[in-house]
């Protein structure tokens, strides 16, 4: 099986790229064939979640799933480069029968509490079924630089939407991250309503393409400066299994 791994990442001198780098270049597995590649896209400050950097990344992971496609990879492996990625994550999704499958993490959103990054209403949203599912029989490491991890035996849960950590092949491959579609703009408070996973994922949705949560992966997300200190990094690396 030969996989594409990688996508859009902001730099590559940082320590938590390449801590990223080295836990994506062990995902390989019996049977498995993995080529990692970056698109370096530089963030120039500001706020993070403008609608013209969101394009710009919907457009960049456009052409990395473009170039699995042309290059005949058997799946394309999409993970953002604030993660640490413990052992057998990406064996794990493979495991999974489904054409899009999200390695689930805990993440802060903006104004609420930390949750999984799936979704199962639009945009973004969480039922409680969907908790309740993400959470059965999960239990949580905590770290003292501000990171969780869910920890439990690996299950996946039908959602309608995920992101950061993803695995694509098969029917997934007919949807798109970009161009963003138009009709998402200006419907809600911000611009997250128009997020290229959104775009990606209700595509997947309209086409009745299964997109799959897999819980209980040790995936742990490292998204502020203070998450990326050497020290925290190493702590991140040991708490998912190095």
């Amino acid at each position: 099986m030969r996989i594409l791994a990688g996508g859009p990442t902001r730099d590559v001198s940082s320590d938590i790229y390449a801590a990223h780098l080295e836990c994506l270049e062990r995902q390989v597995f019996e049977g498995c064939t993995l080529e990692i590649r970056h698109f370096e896209l530089p963030d120039k400050g500001g706020p993070r979640w403008t609608r013209e950097k969101m394009s710009r990344v919907g457009e960049v992971r456009q052409e990395f799933m473009d170039l699995a496609v042309a290059e005949e990879f058997d799946a394309l492996f999409m993970v953002d480069d604030d993660l640490i990625l413990g052992p057998n994550v990406l064996s794990e999704l493979v495991r999974f029968s489904a054409s899009v499958a999200y390695a689930v993490f805990l993440s802060d959103w903006p104004g609420l509490p930390r949750a999984p990054q799936v979704w199962d209403t639009n945009p973004y949203g969480r039922t409680s079924q969907l908790d309740a599912s993400l959470t059965r029989d999960m239990g949580v490491l905590a770290s003292d630089f501000g990171f969780e991890m869910l920890t439990g035996t690996p299950r996946g849960v039908p959602v309608f939407g995920g992101g950061a950590c993803t695995l694509i092949r098969g029917d997934g491959f007919r949807s798109r991250y970009s161009p963003t579609l138009q009709s998402l703009f200006n419907r809600g408070p911000g611009d997250m309503w128009a997020g290229e996973d959104r775009t990606f994922c209700l595509g997947l949705e309209t086409r009745g393409i299964t997109q799959l949560a897999v819980v209980g992966l040790p995936v742990v997300h490292l998204d502020k400066p203070s998450k990326q200190t050497r020290e925290a990094i190493m702590e991140a690396k040991l708490m998912v299994g190095w």
